[in-house]
């Protein structure tokens, strides 16, 4: 929000000095009131892609984050019907092992360690070796690669069939890259705000404190229109 008052007290500043009419004559270009406008409306505009990179970036986030919990559950069905079916011993145990990796972030169990093969509660926070998207979904796909290779995998379940649990590696893939896509669209649409409201050679930070010098030192400090434009408070954030 602090972007915001900011661009709000650029907004009142320009009010102040419109309302100043043809007393306000700033030799520098920048600090006349059509230039201004001109500041203002691209801050404005700057504003908008944050929000909107930031709508589409938490839509993308909350999709991934739903996929993933929906495959927690998946992965373990998968592991228990292999167990239930006539894999060999060795094929279940890998199955297992790779779905605690999926599931607990961990690269294996030990010999003889018990381990929960069933999804976290959804109140679970992600945490550890292991548990960031890109590794979760390799843990998938090789467990999906276990079980398509075992002729006694046959579920009659749509969803736990083979082509549906490629297709399933498939979409993870697609979500975890429209996230990354999404965050760099995020930090450049940040990156052009920042240099528009702060970092320019004539940002709106730099020209407020610009007009409020030239309003001071032509209307004297105790002015009404000085005292406006110190009203109008235009905060920069610590870097």
């Amino acid at each position: 929000m602090a972007h915001s008052k900011n661009v709000q007290a650029f907004e009142k500043l320009l009010g102040v000095c419109t309302g100043l009419g043809g007393n306000y004559k700033p030799g520098k270009q920048n600090l006349h009131v059509s230039e201004m406008h001109s500041m203002l409306v691209q801050a404005q505009q700057t504003l908008s892609e944050v929000r909107e990179a930031k709508t589409l970036y938490n839509q993308a986030t909350n999709h991934r984050e739903d996929l993933f919990k929906a495959t927690d559950k998946l992965a373990s069905s998968m592991y228990h019907v292999l167990q239930a079916s006539d894999a060999n011993a060795l094929t279940t145990e890998d199955a297992r092992r790779a779905l605690n990796r999926l599931l607990n972030g961990v690269r294996s169990a030990g010999e003889g360690e018990v381990v929960s093969v069933e999804p976290p509660p959804p109140s679970k926070k992600w945490k550890g070796f292991g548990r960031d998207y890109t590794t979760r979904i390799q843990h998938f796909a090789q467990l999906v690669d276990i079980v398509s290779k075992e002729a006694d995998y046959a579920p009659e379940e749509l969803e736990l069939q083979v082509e549906a649990l490629l297709q399933r590696v498939e979409m993870l893939q697609a979500a975890n890259t429209r996230v990354l896509q999404t965050s760099l669209t995020l930090a450049k649409a940040r990156s052009k705000r920042n240099e528009v409201l702060y970092v320019a050679k004539w940002s709106l930070y730099k020209t407020v404190r610009a007009v409020k010098a030239y309003v001071k030192a032509i209307f004297g400090a105790s002015s009404p229109s000085y005292q406006l434009l110190v009203a109008a408070r235009f905060t920069k954030p610590s870097a």
